[in-house]
């Protein structure tokens, strides 16, 4: 029995990626090379040995056999694309047919183009008007040359086809670590080319902001940007090929972590050169839009067809519709409606120009008296019609401003119902506010951190308001006026995000994602602040007294969680909002936080910002004057002196009080928002084991936000991990022990536990 002979397929994606990919171009390079070579053996040959006439059939034929194999070669070309995209998506179904359909019709087109050669020879050779005395040569040797044209068929299909492309679905961590350890030759080359892919935007950047400083002397650079991010992008660009691949190939876990930091950095330098292309009014179109990787949408079939037209014939008019259904006076409506001709037949709706701008802040003034009026008008209709409810809910005023797609898109949430976006502590504004009005719900604070209260009782001072005090607290209307030209008017502002070009309708050149990516949805919300709960359980955790003459307890620290109130406003947006780290005065009461019902960037992160400004406000509520009080150990004082001093610190390095000193400018020496960075890292990086923040940083942090016991049993075994873990739970196990002594005390005289001790203990068994 002979020998079996051996094939070889190669997989590029697997292995390192430079050799995978030599080894597959080689070989097609040398048939190429080859294909060409024929004709030069050809010319050589028939000129050398035949003669001058020959030649030139030679030199003639060629142009039409270009133009015949070109069209075989392109099909080929055009089905491997077809089947590699079937191969990644491992269809094996969708293979199997693309290759007999494409083989079947090719092929057959193949042996037609070969039969009308020979048929309709003589034609095209007259066609080509090539010399009478080259024209017997030239047939002749078409003839033979064309015996092989099914051959090349073959040739290039086979050879086309035989290269597949993978795809790869990521939607974490996890799964690209898992891909990464599945090949890890691939590792260095990936983030080496993330790298060129942020210094190619960094160049963008850079040249954008040069633009814009010219054009407005004014201009400062996004204070999100850090000055040492972008210094380290262009270290690492300085550092030879080969030492980054030894690197970056070492720790699979490691790159992991810097693969999705340089993501999210890309994200951020995306949002801001879009920013200044604002600024400058230039065509954005050449930034790259970026794709969010948000869990789909709960709402079914939330897509545009051909089949959704009846819902613009429902539509159409939204706007006379919208200011029927208000009833503003015959003057303001005129104006309302010119001003929105006027907006909507310009060509840059975000431009900043002048007349532009005006525009925008005259529909801005408009829309908050329309939505007051409508407003009233709805909570005593029991159908509200679907463009009222699109507008009180997501800002949509008109279906050509929105455009067609996004239009239908809101209307089928609508058709979803209420459900979608509101649970216990998940509010739109349209319900909140009718909470407000109802009474279920008090009044936010004000800009002047005053309550309803406090604001009417000024105004009663000031001879501003002209009724009882007690007519007034009660009074419906005036609350929710209140609520709506303090909390609602400056929420859609804040949550908006580009506040140069900021208008609460609804417009399309807003819109950077895909509706169903884009919507906060109460399921999603949830599920973004339990994963952060995952990491930092004592988030919503607050220390209160307690105390129980029946159990003979007078006074006793119990932890109780506050889970936040969480408002969505009908805006299109990209910053979430702290507005107030609790309800009133009282400590033991939910915080009050504004996001976008639409986000334009990545939902996890603008969460994790907000936390970060919700865990230094609540402490430096709780402390009162003494939030900076050295000797008053908390979060906000222990940071403060680490901010305050850190040139005088002998634990950090140069380098990382240089890192320091360009963070704390760009925030503008705003101790919360540096806070909040470093929160954000810390969930993001520090909790599996990526060392990003300094020592001092991290101690505290892990003091005040600690991560759940299971994340600090992987993370203790890190050297930089261990001191300041232990440390947490030393303090930790000594607390603990008065609670587990006074359950076993009470477990033994069977004496029922009050939930307040139960909600403890289930605190520290996290």
């Amino acid at each position: 029995m002979g020998k079996q002979r051996k094939t070889k397929n190669i997989d590029l994606t697997v292995g390192n990626i430079t050799s995978s990919l030599w080894k597959f171009a080689v070989p097609l390079m040398l048939g190429n090379v080859l294909q060409q070579l024929y004709n030069l053996v050809d010319t050589w040959v028939v000129g050398h040995y035949i003669g001058d006439n020959a030649l030139a059939a030679v030199g003639s034929s060629y142009t039409l056999m270009t133009f015949l194999t070109s069209i075989v070669i392109g099909l080929c070309l055009g089905s491997s694309a077809f089947l590699s995209m079937a191969y990644g998506k491992k269809d094996q179904d969708l293979i199997r047919n693309g290759i007999f359909i494409s083989a079947v019709m090719i092929g057959s087109l193949a042996v037609i183009l070969t039969g009308i050669i020979y048929i309709w020879m003589n034609p095209m050779i007259r066609l080509l008007q090539v010399p009478q005395e080259t024209t017997a040569a030239m047939r002749e040797y078409l003839f033979y040359v064309f015996i092989g044209f099914f051959a090349t068929f073959l040739y290039n299909y086979v050879a086309k086809s035989d290269c597949t492309l993978r795809k790869f679905t990521v939607s974490g961590i996890s799964d690209l670590e898992k891909i990464l350890r599945e090949y890890p030759d691939m590792v260095p080359d990936i983030v080496i080319l993330n790298e060129h892919f942020i210094m190619e935007l960094i160049k963008l950047y850079l040249s954008m902001m040069i633009k814009c400083k010219r054009k407005d002397p004014s201009f400062t650079p996004d204070s999100r940007l850090n000055k040492w991010v972008l210094d380290k992008h262009n270290g690492i660009a300085s550092i030879p090929e080969d030492i980054k691949k030894a690197y970056f190939g070492a720790n699979i876990s490691n790159s992991a972590g810097i693969i999705i930091e340089n993501t999210e950095f890309i994200n951020l330098l995306h949002e801001i050169c879009l920013d200044m292309s604002e600024l400058l009014g230039i065509n954005n179109d050449y930034i790259p839009k970026q794709q969010n990787a948000a869990a789909r949408s709960p709402v079914p079939a939330l897509t545009f067809t051909k089949d959704d037209f009846f819902i613009l014939d429902e539509l159409k008019g939204s706007l006379d519709k919208i200011l029927d259904y208000s009833e503003i006076d015959d003057d303001t409506r005129a104006s309302v409606t010119d001003t929105f001709r006027r907006f909507k037949i310009c060509s840059d709706r975000l431009s900043s120009d002048e007349n532009i701008r005006l525009l925008r802040k005259q529909i801005t003034g408009f829309f908050y008296d329309i939505y007051y009026k409508v407003f009233i008008k709805s909570i005593n209709d029991d159908a509200i019609p679907s463009y009222i409810y699109m507008f009180l809910n997501f800002g949509y005023m008109d279906e050509e401003l929105a455009g067609e797609e996004v239009s239908v898109l809101l209307y089928k949430i609508y058709k979803a119902g209420d459900s979608l976006f509101n649970n216990d502590n998940i509010f739109t504004m349209y319900r909140w506010l009718k909470l407000v009005m109802s009474g279920e719900k008090n009044p936010s604070r004000n800009n002047f951190d005053q309550s309803y209260e406090e604001f009417i009782r000024q105004e009663i001072k000031n001879n501003s308001i002209d009724m009882p005090e007690e007519s007034a607290l009660n009074n419906c209307e005036m609350k929710l006026r209140f609520e709506i030209d303090n909390l609602f008017k400056s929420a859609n502002y804040m949550t908006y995000g580009r506040v140069s070009t900021f208008v609460p309708v609804v417009i399309k050149e807003n819109i950077a994602k895909n509706i169903p990516d884009a919507m906060l949805y109460a399921d999603k919300v949830t599920d973004i602040i339990t994963k952060i709960k995952e990491i930092d359980f004592s988030l919503f955790y607050r220390s209160i007294v307690y105390a129980n003459e029946e159990l003979g307890i007078s006074q006793l620290y119990v932890y109780e969680e506050y889970l936040p109130e969480i408002i969505l406003t009908p805006c299109i947006g990209s910053r979430g909002v702290l507005w107030q780290e609790i309800n009133g005065r009282k400590r033991n009461s939910s915080a009050r936080m504004l996001f976008p019902i639409f986000c334009n960037t990545i939902p996890e992160n603008i969460f994790l910002n907000v936390m970060g400004k919700y865990r230094w406000e609540i402490c430096r509520r709780i402390q009162g004057s003494y939030w900076n009080v050295a000797t008053e150990k908390s979060l906000t004082s222990e940071y403060y002196d680490y901010l305050l001093f850190y040139k005088k610190n002998k634990d950090l390095s140069e380098q990382q009080k240089e890192k320091l000193k360009s963070l704390l400018i760009n925030c503008r020496n705003n101790y919360s928002e540096v806070f909040a960075k470093d929160y954000e890292t810390w969930i993001n990086y520090e909790s599996r084991g990526a060392s990003k923040l300094n020592k001092i940083s991290r101690n505290i942090l892990a003091k005040y936000c600690p991560f759940n016991k299971d994340i600090r049993k992987v993370l203790r075994s890190n050297p930089i991990f261990t001191d300041c873990i232990d440390y947490y739970e030393r303090h930790m196990l000594n607390d603990r022990r008065k609670y587990d002594n006074l359950i076993k005390v009470m477990q033994t005289k069977n004496i029922p536990i009050p939930k307040e001790i139960e909600e403890t203990r289930a605190y520290y068994s996290k």
